[in-house]
């Protein structure tokens, strides 16, 4: 049985109602990336806009992306494994881009509060992802570590702080 076979059974979907909505496999894959993302950033802002610190903003988006990654982690792998996929389309990439604009607010707001560097929202988002991957790929059986790292600052937040306080 393909891996593409399987899914379908696992999923319970009918190979004629999926290529109604996805006539080729890239179109599912764009798709299935496009409404990841889209659960992701969703996740990661809603109730953003009721914190009032720019700290705690910023560990509302930390804790909100790595509940979001503990819950499915495997949408977590998804998006790494497909986030350079030649099926991801220019126009994907760019509602992805137009959704995470609310870390440059971010940034902004600590730039305006000498807080934090002025710097690029790219290597900012890849930083979060990252570190809450880590925090996520921590086996269940150690949960008590999961929990540790949890529980702490996250330090992908240090290296933006501004050094002159």
């Amino acid at each position: 049985m393909s891996d593409s076979t399987h899914e379908k059974k696992e999923a319970e979907v009918v190979t004629s109602t999926l290529s109604r909505y996805f006539p080729t496999k890239g179109a599912l894959i764009n798709g299935a990336y496009a409404s990841t993302k889209d659960n992701l950033i969703r996740t990661m802002t809603t109730g953003l806009q009721d914190r009032k610190t720019l700290e705690s903003k910023m560990r509302f988006v930390w804790d909100n992306t790595t509940r979001w990654g503990l819950k499915p982690p495997k949408e977590l792998l998804f998006l790494e494994q497909f986030a350079a996929s030649p099926h991801i389309t220019k126009i994907t990439e760019e509602k992805a881009l137009k959704q995470s604009e609310f870390f440059d607010e971010l940034i902004k707001e600590g730039v305006g509060v000498r807080k934090l560097k002025d710097i690029r929202r790219g290597p900012t988002v890849e930083m979060i992802l990252s570190a809450c991957a880590a925090v996520i790929k921590i086996p269940s059986h150690r949960l008590q570590t999961r929990q540790k790292c949890l529980s702490i600052v996250p330090l992908s937040w240090r290296w933006m702080e501004c050094q002159s306080r």
